[in-house]
Formats: structure tokens, C-alpha cells, sequence
């Protein structure tokens, strides 16, 4: 079963998701495991966000 869910809230999203994509202004500009896109990512834009709310 395929899910979509959309969230702010990062610790859910990082316990429950097998797959994330990071949409900004629209785009999607990461994708991969959660462990890829929180930890793992060479992207400006995902690194201050996450560096904001983690």
C-alpha cells in the first residue's frame, strides 16, 4: 500500500516513511530514504531547512 503524506512534522516523517521527497517552491529537489534526504543530502536548501528544525 502506497501512502502520500504531507508534513512539517520531521520526527514522524523520519520513523514511519520508507521514501521522502523534498518539495520546494514546487520542485522536487530531494528524494531517497529518510536517512538520505535528512542525514545523507548535498542540497543548500534541505540542509538549512533541516538545520532550522531538527
Amino acid at each position: 500500500m502506497t501512502i502520500c503524506i504531507v508534513s512539517h512534522e520531521m520526527a514522524f516523517i523520519k520513523d514511519i516513511c520508507t521514501r521522502v521527497l523534498f518539495v520546494d517552491k514546487g520542485k522536487i529537489i530531494g528524494d531517497g530514504t529518510a536517512q538520505q534526504v535528512f542525514e545523507q543530502s548535498d542540497n543548500e536548501r534541505i540542509k538549512e531547512f533541516f538545520s532550522k528544525v531538527l
